[in-house]
């Protein structure tokens, strides 16, 4: 292929890849013309976020990312997705059992406040688990105006801005105190560590706060029953069995 040739087929693929985009903008203005409720009505922001992230990924320098803990609590941007599939901010369990600084990915297990014949009732996990976390943090901030001289010293601005910090995370959480937390089994994913949502702020423990061993051992029984075909009392008698004697299996 000589050199005017190949040029001529690059401004064709180019026209081409233009041709799509345009195609796929048309697409978004009909859906967004349509009004329609519920998952859609974050349609525009998540198309406008998805493409800031990739955008993102592209420039990234660091190949880093946090680890977090097999159990951690943390919040998820699943977007606006196709038919049944989760969409939407929300909650969720990871499952990784071994996740790494270097890891892009995360399994999760989303939540939802509402009940679901996929659903595991956890009770007001996240609340509570927020709440109580929070209290030691006022504890804390009481703890230090306590050992303020107010009379010999002047007035800290920051102190006020912790204030402000804290009253922010408890007014976010108490709305839903009385919300239930439902595992959805049905809908467990793999996600891109990058549409995680950062904490609100520094006394924002999402992502610091992990699930009990019995709500895990509730979540792998859940997974078990509904994803394979292990009889399940005799998985429960293998698996007592097997860690007492984890070489039986074993030939040498």
């Amino acid at each position: 292929m000589d050199t005017a040739s190949a040029e001529k087929k690059i401004r064709q693929n180019q026209d081409l890849k233009k041709a799509k985009l345009l195609k796929a903008f048309e697409n978004n203005i009909q859906i967004s013309n349509l009004n329609l409720p519920n998952k859609f009505i974050s349609f525009e922001e998540w198309e406008l976020t998805k493409s800031n992230r990739l955008l993102y990924e592209i420039s990234r320098k660091k190949n880093t990312y946090q680890r977090f803990p097999r159990g951690s609590i943390i919040k998820v941007d699943f977007g606006v997705n196709v038919g049944g599939e989760f969409s939407q901010q929300h909650f969720a369990i990871t499952l990784n059992k071994k996740d790494n600084m270097y890891n892009n990915t995360l399994t999760v297990i989303p939540l939802t406040s509402k009940p679901h014949k996929n659903t595991l009732n956890l009770g007001s996990l996240i609340v509570d688990a927020y709440l109580q976390k929070l209290q030691k943090e006022i504890d804390d901030l009481q703890k230090k105006y306590s050992e303020i001289d107010i009379e010999n010293c002047e007035w800290n601005p920051n102190y006020k801005k912790e204030i402000k910090s804290i009253e922010t995370i408890l007014k976010y959480y108490k709305k839903t105190r009385n919300n239930l937390s439902y595992a959805r089994i049905d809908q467990i994913r793999t996600i891109s560590k990058l549409n995680i949502i950062p904490p609100m702020n520094q006394y924002d423990v999402v992502g610091k706060i992990k699930c009990s061993d019995d709500i895990m051992k509730q979540i792998d029984n859940e997974i078990i029953a509904k994803f394979t075909s292990v009889d399940f009392p005799q998985f429960e008698l293998w698996r007592k069995e097997h860690d007492q004697n984890p070489w039986k299996n074993w030939l040498f």
